[in-house]
């Protein structure tokens, strides 16, 4: 059977190199499954969810923005931050959550800190992809 390789390189490090059946991935439209064969794509990455599927199961990662490159024998994923379920720590992303949800509401008051509501409800998203994930692992 036909495999994909997927990298998952952020400015720190590559999170991930590994030979996979199937890629899952969270493209900012919505999500996007990966097969061998896949037509050449290039998308930009939502914060979300990252799942690499091979015969020795599921591997999970939340994953923050970016983009992908798809190819037919190869995913390779560009991102601000990579985490597998098991670098996440869920209290201390429920925090981050809300924490988060009360800087929007606060820059929602003032409407000239637009720009600010706007990292806040980054953070957000960041906080929701990790919580899935975590949870997801539990």
């Amino acid at each position: 059977m036909a495999q994909i390789q997927l990298e998952i390189i952020t400015p720190q490090a590559i999170v991930l190199e590994e030979t996979v059946d199937e890629v899952i991935l969270p493209g900012s439209a919505g999500e996007i499954g990966v097969l061998p064969g896949h037509l050449p794509l290039m998308t930009t990455l939502g914060s979300g969810r990252l799942i690499a599927i091979s015969a020795a199961g599921q591997r999970k990662f939340a994953v923050h923005g970016g983009f992908a490159e798809i190819l037919p024998d190869k995913v390779v994923i560009l991102t601000g931050a990579g985490e597998s379920v098991d670098d996440i720590d869920l209290s201390r992303a429920k925090e981050a959550l809300e924490r988060a949800e009360r800087a929007i509401k606060a820059a929602e008051t003032k409407p000239e800190d637009e720009s600010v509501a706007e990292l806040h409800r980054a953070a957000l998203e960041r906080a929701r992809a990790r919580i899935l994930i975590a949870e997801e692992g539990e």
